[in-house]
């Protein structure tokens, strides 16, 4: 990423969304080239920053990834520092909650939650102190979605794309 005779290969034009993720991490959007299967493209190093091989985060370029997003997300995103601390549950204090967001892939989808709604009721009430948030990617802007699992100390979902979003996670 610092070195800025690389560029970035994107499969599709940059969007609002992506321009985000850009400035998080750095990246000029100019530095950003738009896939074209009809295009040739020579790549001399190519980096994919995945955190679901494997179930672990193991890849450089993941963990730079987030070491980059850990930073940019509060100072970007004008969230308060507050909201973001990490915390001991198991006194009374109603603030100590721990984040826990399950992933919402929607119905029809081949990788969605069948009993999703028996799921959440089932964490409510195996941890009510815990703060549930059910998450639907569909619906939600690239900032509520960077929001939303940077605070998460817990992501469940079924296996798949949206996963990735643990890199996000503080």
């Amino acid at each position: 990423i610092a070195n800025l005779d690389v560029q970035i290969l994107n499969y599709a034009s940059p969007s609002r969304g992506l321009g985000l993720l850009y400035r998080l991490v750095g990246i000029d959007p100019s530095r950003v080239v738009s896939y074209s299967p009809s295009l040739t493209f020579r790549i001399g190093t190519l980096l994919v920053p995945t955190a679901t091989y494997g179930f672990h985060m193991n890849t450089v370029a993941a963990r730079e990834f987030r070491a980059l997003i850990r930073d940019a997300v509060p100072r970007e995103l004008g969230i308060a520092d507050e909201s973001l601390r990490v915390t001991r549950c198991g006194n009374s204090d109603d603030t100590c909650r721990v984040r826990i967001v399950l992933q919402d892939r929607g119905k029809g989808n081949s990788r969605a939650i069948v009993q999703l709604h028996e799921l959440a009721d089932a964490i409510s009430a195996h941890f009510p102190a815990a703060a549930l948030t059910v998450y639907t990617s569909k619906r939600a802007s690239t900032r509520t979605m960077l929001v939303v699992h940077y605070r998460a100390d817990i992501l469940i979902g079924a296996h798949g794309a949206g996963l990735s979003n643990v890199l996000f996670m503080r």
